[in-house]
């Protein structure tokens, strides 16, 4: 049973909502699923979902970073189906 991509759905409807404090907790619970799941790309889906949510919130300095990161970990799992080692 794929629970995380529903709640990446929702999460992603609370953000373009403008609700970005809802969203942000839902992408991280999307995470916590993805990996529960052993869900790889779905968990880098919502690790970036989180960092680009981050950045709406204001938080550029601090997390902006994490997005471009979050960006190569998710290229990586579409080109090789695994995470790269951190």
């Amino acid at each position: 049973l794929d629970l995380g991509s529903p709640l990446n759905n929702l999460a992603y409807a609370l953000r373009e909502q403008g609700r970005l404090d809802e969203a942000l907790a839902m992408f991280e619970e999307t995470l916590e699923v993805q990996r529960a799941e052993n869900d790889a790309e779905g968990a880098a889906v919502a690790q970036k979902n989180i960092g680009e949510t981050l950045v709406r919130l204001g938080h550029r300095q601090r997390h902006g970073h994490r997005v471009g990161h979050q960006r190569q970990r998710l290229q990586a799992v579409v080109l090789t189906g695994f995470p790269p080692r951190s």
